[in-house]
């Protein structure tokens, strides 16, 4: 299958590339590269911005699907530049779906996000209205909207909302939570945790990678128009905390509690895509923590500190 992934040099967006490759996959990206490029040679690139639609539609051109990451992401860097955010992630939206539509692709699927439910209790299922808290999760779900009353012939279309993603990337990112009481812990042996009783749900990189995958060779007719959550272990900012201290224990790690009064707190439950496509997770978040401990060498002359690990620092140089 030829699979264009529009956002495909990011955090999930690179080892997706490698993975769907090796699985046999003809894969192209379009990106800005504004974070690097660490897509392996063997992966057909078109480096340039998805509102020019020249160059989508040439990345579009003979494509079977597209898996659409492209996003100013996380809250943020949306705050930074909501001018910029708002182009990106909502007003190229329509033509993003046109041009999808016009290329003949037969698959579509767009990342959208678990924040969309904002502030819930018990465990939120696709079922549960949305109620975003941010211009980040606001767009997501006025993009999915824009599928619904979008009509897209032929194309078979798939909305995932992913858990807060953790683990190592070769386009490696500090700033997401695992990742950040991780890099916390390895550098300064402390770990601030702001309140602690937010709940967060989490998934391994590898089991988003699959989750894609998943539904990317699942019976069109079972994934056309579903949305499905895409979680791994739902923890407590404290637990997350006391699991990445216990993985890192032998230097010694200490928890910090401050207040807060970000309040944003759901649980998911990914019960939906495993019924329907038999996709469950596999890795824990203690894996993701060792993980990154074995690829920074448990911190040892790791420069944690580049700007192309953290989407804000990046993109303050980019836009000053």
């Amino acid at each position: 299958m030829k699979v264009l992934i529009i956002g495909g040099a990011g955090y999930v967006g690179v080892p997706l590339a490698h993975s769907l490759q090796s699985g046999g996959h003809d894969v192209s990206v379009l990106d800005l590269f504004w974070y690097g490029d660490a897509l392996k040679p063997t992966v057909q690139r078109f480096k340039g911005d998805l509102r020019d639609q020249k160059l989508l539609r040439q990345a579009l051109r003979d494509q079977d699907a597209v898996i659409h990451l492209a996003c100013v992401s996380n809250d943020p860097s949306s705050e930074l530049k909501p001018s910029l955010t708002r182009s990106i992630n909502f007003e190229s939206f329509p033509e993003t779906l046109i041009a999808v539509r016009e290329a003949n692709v037969r698959r579509f699927i767009f990342a959208s996000s678990s924040s969309v439910y904002g502030i819930q209790d018990g465990d939120v299922t696709e079922s549960r209205p949305c109620a975003p808290l941010t211009d980040y999760s606001r767009y997501k779900e006025l993009c999915e909207r824009m599928l619904w009353n979008t009509d897209m012939g032929n194309v078979a279309w798939t909305v995932l909302r992913p858990a807060t993603v953790c683990g190592w990337s070769p386009r490696m990112r500090f700033d997401l939570v695992v990742n950040a009481m991780t890099r916390a812990a390895l550098r300064d042996k402390v770990i601030p945790v702001t309140g602690g009783d937010q709940l967060r749900p989490n998934i391994h990189i590898s089991d988003m990678v699959s989750a894609y995958a998943a539904v990317l060779s699942a019976d069109i007719h079972t994934v056309h128009s579903r949305t499905y959550n895409v979680g791994g272990p739902n923890l407590s900012l404290r637990q997350i905390a006391d699991a990445v201290a216990a993985e890192v224990s032998l230097l010694g790690i200490r928890v910090e509690p401050t207040p807060t009064d970000d309040k944003r707190s759901y649980h998911i439950d990914s019960g939906r895509i495993a019924a329907e496509i038999g996709f469950q997770p596999t890795f824990s978040v203690e894996r993701a923590v060792s993980d990154i401990c074995e690829q920074t060498s448990w911190g040892m002359n790791f420069n944690f500190d580049e700007t192309r690990f953290f989407n804000v620092r990046r993109m303050k140089e980019l836009f000053p």
